[in-house]
């Protein structure tokens, strides 16, 4: 077992994995510094990519310290109605005219 440190990192879909400092290979035992100080030990189950002595890895079971949470739309979206209507939102849930209109409010 190597000595590798890492930390949490946004794979993307609201999939978390770790960005380790150096070389790390399947089945390693990682350590994990969270932002809050805690230590935890992470199990590498798959390597998305290396380079530039960094590994970005996925970890065994999904556990995350954001488990379940979501990443949110960086994007606004388009609602269609059958009334043939549309309604844009932006990715804050507001629409085209907020605050002014008073329907998001």
């Amino acid at each position: 077992m190597s000595n590798l440190t890492a930390a949490y990192h946004l794979l993307g879909e609201g999939v978390w994995g770790i960005r380790v400092a150096g070389i790390a290979h399947v089945g390693d035992t990682v350590t994990v510094t969270k932002r809050n100080g805690q230590v935890k030990s992470e199990i590498v189950s798959g390597v998305r990519s290396q380079g530039a002595g960094v590994t970005v890895c996925e970890i065994a079971g999904g556990k995350s310290p954001a488990r379940g949470r979501v990443a949110k739309p960086q994007y606004g979206r388009y609602t269609r109605f059958n009334s043939g209507s549309e309604m844009y939102q932006n990715s804050r849930g507001r629409c085209e005219d907020a605050p002014c209109c008073g329907c998001c409010s």
